[in-house]
């Protein structure tokens, strides 16, 4: 398993849509490895609807009780994974207008994006409008972010 950078906490001080959005989601699919979603409204159209649409690009599903920012209130739920394929990275902008509209009913919830080494690149909360990034000394500088407000948490 690959090595995890030294990294800082950043985080998301607005929400990232339009250029802002699609930026940030070209960076993690350079940066990470694969994304998830949490689906807590599996009998709702549109969330079943998305879901549909992204199964080609799913590399597993597994029942979770704690992903990352969120915890099941009873049970378990389904943390879909999915490959950062150019192609499913067009289908998260299609369908969300911004990093906080995955959010249940509508759509699975809390993106969140994984290193080669699973370790969390980008994490969301997405009713809370929470968002957050785990980023190296080179990362936080990278073009693609320019347009994403970070600030830096301290340690």
């Amino acid at each position: 398993m690959e090595r995890a950078p030294i990294t800082r906490e950043y985080r998301i001080i607005s929400e990232p849509r339009g250029v802002a959005y699609e930026n940030l989601l070209a960076f993690c699919s350079e940066v990470g490895a694969w994304c998830s979603l949490v689906d807590l409204s599996p009998k709702v159209k549109s969330s079943k609807a998305f879901l549909a649409k992204a199964k080609d690009y799913a590399i597993g599903v597994d029942q979770v009780v704690n992903w990352p920012g969120g915890k099941a209130s009873k049970g378990t739920v389904a943390l879909w994974r999915y490959a950062l394929s150019a192609e499913f990275v067009s289908l998260l902008i299609d369908s969300a207008p911004g990093l906080f509209g995955w959010r249940s009913p509508k759509l699975p919830e809390d993106l969140a994006v994984y290193r080669r080494n699973g370790s969390v690149l980008l994490g969301s909360i997405a009713h809370e409008h929470i968002g957050w990034m785990h980023l190296s000394e080179d990362e936080v500088h990278a073009r693609l972010l320019g347009p994403v407000e970070l600030r830096q948490e301290r340690s």
